[in-house]
């Protein structure tokens, strides 16, 4: 399966996820739309197949206007012009561009990039086997752990107060489910970094990875990045991929992460996006 096959494969299954929270509709065409149970409009989507009809893009709009909520179209690649019509014809205008973005083998991939540090020859061997170590980013076990995730991960990507009841709530259900993970790095006992991978058969997909405001800029991310390919096999045989924002896709590049395509993010013209989750 090559990278765009897993992309698609990954985000799929996520959307689907995200509907059994809230409501799924899925049609024969293959057209899939979730709402999340929030008004975000980052945790809503429709994702519609390579050749798009009229009928479906009125279908999704109707799903989404029962809940009031605003959603977003993240492009399938392959699509082509005449088929974009429906969505232009239907009213979802381009609001950003987005990146999908593999990497194969990363930790491998880096090391063969940079040559391993010597250790320093006045410490000893355990001392220099801890300064090697990953430590600070841990999996996620229990329930005290989860809430101090989520709140971090509310810091990381929004402005907007506290953490939500309903928003909780969602990322609870996630936290549940057997083919996610959560990650979170760490300084001392507080959480300043997080992450959850989602698995599908032949690879994962990193989602809701942020560094709360105050840390960014220190290097925090890379050793998030680091710390969760270390804890699990896509240190191995397993590709990971993302759905990178226009600000985060110099980052990605830098770690190692390839582009498979650009994927232009509609939303409705009439929907002013408010509220949604915006990774600053």
């Amino acid at each position: 399966m090559d990278g765009l096959d897993l992309y698609r494969q990954n985000l799929l299954s996520f959307i689907k996820m995200i509907g059994g929270f809230g409501d799924l509709l899925e049609l024969h065409s293959g057209t899939t739309a979730a709402f999340s149970g929030t008004p975000y409009a980052d945790e809503n989507w429709a994702l519609f197949p390579t050749e798009i009809s009229a009928e479906d893009v009125e279908t999704v709009k109707e799903f989404f206007a029962t809940y009031e909520v605003p959603f977003i179209v993240p492009h399938n690649p392959g699509t082509g012009r005449i088929f974009l019509k429906a969505l232009e014809n239907g009213g979802f205008a381009v609001q950003s561009h987005y990146t999908a973005m593999q990497v194969y083998n990363p930790r491998e991939k880096k090391l063969k990039q940079m040559p391993s540090p010597e250790p320093s020859p006045n410490v000893p061997k355990k001392e220099a086997e801890k300064e090697d170590s990953y430590g600070d980013v841990v999996k996620i076990e229990n329930e005290r752990q989860f809430f101090e995730w989520c709140e971090a991960m509310w810091r990381g990507f929004s402005t907007e107060g506290v953490l939500t009841q309903g928003y909780y709530e969602l990322l609870q259900y996630l936290f549940n489910r057997e083919e996610n993970e959560f990650y979170a790095l760490t300084i001392g006992v507080e959480i300043i970094g997080t992450a959850m991978l989602h698995k599908t058969q032949l690879g994962r997909g990193l989602y809701y990875f942020s560094v709360v405001p105050e840390q960014r800029g220190q290097g925090n991310a890379k050793r998030l990045l680091e710390g969760i390919i270390k804890h699990t096999d896509c240190a191995k045989q397993q590709k990971l991929v993302l759905l990178a924002t226009e600000e985060g896709r110099g980052f990605y590049e830098s770690q190692g992460f390839e582009i498979i395509n650009d994927i232009p993010v509609r939303m409705l013209c009439s929907s002013d996006g408010g509220g949604q989750l915006s990774e600053e």
